[in-house]
């Protein structure tokens, strides 16, 4: 990863513990979630990375019944 360009990129639950040279890389706006995992002495806030909320199940589902009794009232 030596001089790599990760900008906007999405590393949402990734696994990134085996990665090498990432001090060396450019992560700025890098998207990552709770569940990505980082290399031993990463911080991503280090590197301007950007957390991402993945959303809770009750909230797709409040989501999902909203469009549809919105759909059966046209």
């Amino acid at each position: 990863m030596n001089n790599a360009n990760m900008f906007f990129a999405d590393f949402s639950d990734a696994n990134l513990a085996e990665i090498e040279n990432w001090s060396n890389a450019f992560w700025l706006a890098a998207k990552y979630t709770q569940n990505t995992v980082f290399p031993d002495g990463m911080n991503p806030n280090d590197f301007g990375m950007l957390e991402v909320a993945v959303p809770s199940p009750g909230v797709l589902f409040l989501m999902s019944a909203t469009v549809v009794l919105y759909r059966r009232r046209r």
